[in-house]
């Protein structure tokens, strides 16, 4: 069985292809050459014959990437996906596999489900949502998985830089104070990269899996000042906040096997412990 990785530069990406042992030619990405282009009409063609499943996760990343290019943001993360699922479907490929996002809800606070309305304050987020028609394609023949996942974390093959989670934790190590913006009120759910990537080799593996859209999101949900704070205070343990925040991840998990279940807190002892084991990280 052949699977394609597109984003294969990226910080799920690379990880993927490392994990599930992907060869070179079937790894795709934008910043590669024309050939292994995704935008490229003739390079989607070759992704799609022959293969079986297809992790699409490439994109321009991020809510300030796709705000300072909103052009590429759209030609990438809507228009090739949108071409792509439609050439994959073409050639016989059996499994889409697409991460979209929670930023496709707005803002993030409720109890959110899959069939609430959807309201992105983003271009990330629009462009996303966009990208998401693609499920009209699924067929019993063609499988078309929508994750709509929540804040990754954790080590790949490099971190993923610029994210409230990275800059707190390489300030703590650099001995500077961490910078809240806003109240810190604010809930975020986090995921861990290895239960990602064991998400997506479940579905990838299982031709039962039903083609939907889904709630992707991990144990821990907590505020912004709650993870400054469990940062500051490590070893030490803190009690957090109640939550309003609330990702219904029901519908995944009645056909998911495996269940997320990295913490925050493992995270961040692994991180912090780099300082007194320098040898480690």
């Amino acid at each position: 069985m052949r699977t394609v990785i597109t984003g294969a530069a990226g910080y799920i990406g690379s990880y993927i292809c490392r994990e599930w042992n992907i060869p070179d030619q079937d790894q795709y990405d934008i910043v590669f050459s024309q050939d292994q282009n995704v935008e490229n009409r003739d390079t989607q063609t070759r992704i799609a014959e022959g293969t079986d499943t297809i992790v699409h996760l490439a994109a321009i990343s991020g809510v300030r990437n796709c705000y300072k290019h909103p052009g590429e943001a759209w030609r990438i993360n809507t228009r090739a996906t949108l071409r792509l699922a439609e050439r994959a479907k073409a050639a016989g490929v059996k499994t889409f596999i697409f991460p979209s996002s929670s930023a496709v809800y707005g803002r993030e606070e409720g109890h959110i489900e899959e069939s609430q309305k959807t309201r992105p304050l983003t271009v990330y987020g629009h462009t996303k949502l966009l990208a998401e028609r693609i499920i009209e394609l699924a067929s019993d023949t063609f499988r078309v998985v929508i994750l709509r996942k929540s804040n990754v974390y954790g080590t790949g093959t490099f971190r993923k830089p610029g994210t409230v989670m990275e800059s707190f934790i390489t300030n703590a190590l650099n001995g500077q104070a961490l910078f809240i913006s806003g109240s810190g009120k604010q809930a975020r759910n986090f995921i861990h990269i290895e239960d990602t990537a064991e998400l997506y080799k479940e579905i990838a593996d299982r031709p039962d899996f039903p083609s939907g859209i889904y709630n992707v999101a991990g144990p821990d949900t907590l505020t912004i000042a709650d993870l400054a704070a469990l940062i500051e205070s490590w070893p030490q343990e803190i009690a957090w906040h109640a939550t309003n925040l609330y990702y219904d991840c029901s519908k995944l998990c009645s056909v998911l096997k495996m269940r997320p279940a990295r913490t925050i807190a493992q995270y961040i002892g692994e991180r912090l412990n780099e300082k007194r084991n320098p040898e480690r990280s």
